[in-house]
């Protein structure tokens, strides 16, 4: 499996893909997303095995900080550990530099099996940990993890500005531990 940098020819399966896995309440628009990568702030990437895009990667970069921003592979290919593999290519794509990423905080009470624990737990068995950052990021309540040393959430917060522009402070929240619960 390669990481490619998306091309012309790429766009429509990498986009199908972008389109089916994520809701709608998550994704940028895909035209946004181009002209940002044409600015130099996201890279998209076209997973690819045997000549077939079978899944797409979209990072955000700011100075020393690579937001891993989507991850997905085509419902056919899932579960063949194409999301594994990308994670490993991109640790080695950014070296030098501090790759991390915001999944979802799981449920208080939640069943192991929950998919929010089961993306930690893939998340961690893949190289990265938790910085112990959390976030509401547009209603949502993140983590952060990281797969080199942790990422503050004030850089955290200049990467997203340097990448959407300011409005989107409107839309993040740090949130704070009591008792071992998320207020």
């Amino acid at each position: 499996m390669q990481l490619v940098t998306m091309t012309a020819l790429q766009e429509e399966a990498v986009r199908e893909i972008y389109e089916e896995a994520f809701p709608d309440a998550e994704k940028r628009p895909w035209e946004r997303m181009l002209r940002f990568a044409a600015e130099g702030k996201l890279d998209i990437l076209a997973m690819i095995e045997d000549e077939t895009v079978v899944g797409l990667v979209v990072l955000a970069n700011h100075g020393d900080l690579v937001l891993l921003d989507y991850l997905a592979v085509t419902p056919r290919r899932r579960s063949g550990g194409y999301g594994a593999k990308a994670l490993a290519a991109l640790l080695e794509k950014t070296a030098g530099k501090i790759l991390f990423l915001e999944t979802e905080l799981p449920e208080p009470n939640a069943p192991d099996d929950s998919i929010q624990n089961r993306r930690l737990r893939f998340y961690e068995r893949n190289g990265f940990s938790i910085c112990g950052v959390n976030i509401c990021f547009f209603g949502v309540p993140m983590t952060l993890m990281t797969a080199g040393e942790p990422v503050d959430f004030e850089r955290y917060a200049k990467l997203l500005v340097a990448v959407n522009g300011e409005w989107v402070l409107e839309h993040i929240t740090r949130l704070e531990e009591a008792n071992g619960s998320m207020i």
